[in-house]
């Protein structure tokens, strides 16, 4: 394997186009670096607070560990996280192929790539490796990962491979030799559980221990509070009693969200489901209850949601001419998945594991003019989450300023703003992007209007599109669009852009 200096290969500064010498240069997405930085300035910022905290630290042994845990805990890694993302590099040019990861620069000519394959990764994304004499590369996760692996595809003439095919795990392989039975995970169940356990136990324990550590603890909460009401008003003592509450409301969520889970674990621990290259075949060894069915009498497969006040997991519902069944926590599920989708598909029943409520959706005109935003009930109930908690820990600082609370050291208060601060800012940030933000297609173009700032780009002048795992990305030679993966309607935006955008070097999502 051969490593070259850095010196030895001069990096581009921006990637340019030319049409007979086309150099592609990969980046990591920007929001890594903001993930470091923040890694970086928690750790700090945790470090300035213990420093002021005199009381708690008196001796050098307690500074040391508080020191070292946020030294390895979130500097180091924040820092390693910058290094890696300033250092990573893709460059593909009429010669071949140049990287540099964390160690030195390699290279591979063209007929040194010996394969390219797409391979299967958590989360249902897929990944994307070269192979070549000098080492392997990964595109995934890559600024121009899109426009690279055509590049690959189109100068790699002596790979193994003509296209960027998807190498099977037998664990995701859809194909059957014979029978094969899928159980419910009694890990993850077990994880229920334990989450379940862990919130009804330590909830009272709370309790007691805020009754034990002072038996008055409770009158004297209720005198602050009267003396709260006569002095600041009645809707000021009902926020801090509210934000004296809130460890407690975060365990009885914490109840809310498992118990479905558990309960709907516990329910289906005797179940399984049984493909072969016949039909399938679920049952329930408890209630003896079996569904059976040939693939040619599947009717029906679909997405659907999960009982209970928060649901945190979806369940497969499968609809057939003998019977309905569902499926949910199952181990290797998204092989099952693969399974019956390759089956039914062979029967004429070809579709994608989607809700019902979007199949449902009528098709936007893509001719007409389209507005895609972030205002639809998931980011609704983010920001308002977001929004309560940044009330609470304004609240508590609140409190430990003017002595209502038990500690009300400076360093408690100081700790409290490098929360507060970064989380208000976080959250106004985030309700402009939620009011301001928009997304409009036309017959001429996209445009990306954000507060007063306008972006356009016409769909001739689309160089390249592509969709990572936290954004949805249109570049042309002047200017790019980003937008999050959060947005409403996200399968028809890039519907209408793989459409419109005939001109683009990227054919695909």
């Amino acid at each position: 394997m051969s490593t070259s200096s850095s010196s030895d290969f001069s990096e581009p500064d921006q990637p340019s186009h030319p049409s007979t010498n086309e150099v592609v240069v990969g980046r990591c997405p920007r929001y890594i670096y903001w993930y470091g930085l923040g890694f970086v300035g928690f750790g700090l910022a945790m470090g300035i607070c213990f420093f002021f905290d005199q009381e708690r630290m008196r001796d050098f042994s307690s500074r040391l560990t508080i020191d070292s845990l946020l030294l390895v805990c979130f500097v180091l890694p924040g820092l390693l996280t910058i290094w890696a993302t300033l250092r990573i590099r893709v460059i593909a040019d009429a010669q071949g192929l140049r990287w540099r990861g964390i160690a030195g620069w390699k290279s591979a000519t063209w007929p040194q790539v010996s394969n390219y394959y797409n391979i299967p990764l958590p989360q249902n994304r897929i990944g994307s490796v070269v192979e070549t004499e000098n080492g392997k590369i990964k595109l995934e996760d890559l600024d121009h990962g899109k426009h690279l692996k055509e590049i690959v595809q189109m100068r790699a003439k002596w790979a193994s491979s003509q296209s960027w095919e998807t190498k099977e795990h037998p664990r995701l392989s859809p194909q059957l030799t014979g029978p094969e039975t899928f159980t419910v995970n009694r890990h993850a169940m077990r994880d229920f559980w334990l989450w379940l356990m862990y919130a009804a136990v330590f909830l009272p324990l709370i309790i007691i221990y805020a009754g034990v550590e002072r038996w008055d603890a409770h009158l004297v909460l209720l005198q602050n509070l009267d003396q709260t009401r006569r002095t600041l008003g009645l809707w000021w003592a009902v926020g801090t009693f509210l934000t004296g509450l809130l460890p407690y409301l975060g365990l009885v969520a914490l109840i809310a969200i498992t118990w479905p889970q558990a309960r709907g674990a516990r329910q289906r621990r005797d179940e399984s489901i049984t493909v072969s290259p016949e039909g399938i075949l679920w049952q329930n060894a408890a209630t003896r209850r079996t569904v059976w069915s040939p693939w040619q009498d599947v009717i029906d497969y679909y997405v659907a949601g999960l009982p209970g006040c928060v649901a945190t997991d979806v369940r497969y519902v499968i609809k057939t001419a003998h019977g309905n069944f569902d499926f949910v926590g199952y181990k290797n599920d998204e092989r099952l998945r693969a399974v019956i989708k390759r089956y039914c598909a062979a029967q004429g029943l070809e579709q994608e594991w989607e809700s019902q409520r979007y199949r449902q959706q009528q098709p936007l005109n893509i001719l007409a003019t389209n507005t895609f935003t972030y205002r639809h009930r998931l980011s609704k109930t983010m920001l308002w989450f977001g929004l309560a908690l940044t009330g609470g820990v304004w609240g508590s600082i609140i409190q430990q300023y003017y002595g209502w609370a038990q500690h009300n050291e400076f360093s408690d208060i100081l700790a409290g703003l490098f929360f507060a601060i970064p989380l208000s800012i976080g959250i106004l940030w985030s309700f402009w992007r939620y009011f301001s933000f928009q997304i409009i297609t036309d017959d001429k173009g996209i445009t990306q209007r954000n507060g007063r700032r306008t972006k356009f780009i016409a769909w001739p002048e689309v160089e390249e599109y592509e969709f990572d795992s936290m954004n949805i990305v249109i570049r042309s030679q002047r200017q790019t669009l980003r937008c999050f993966t959060l947005i409403g309607n996200k399968k028809a935006l890039m519907q209408i852009i793989e459409t419109r955008a005939v001109n683009s070097k990227t054919h695909g999502w």
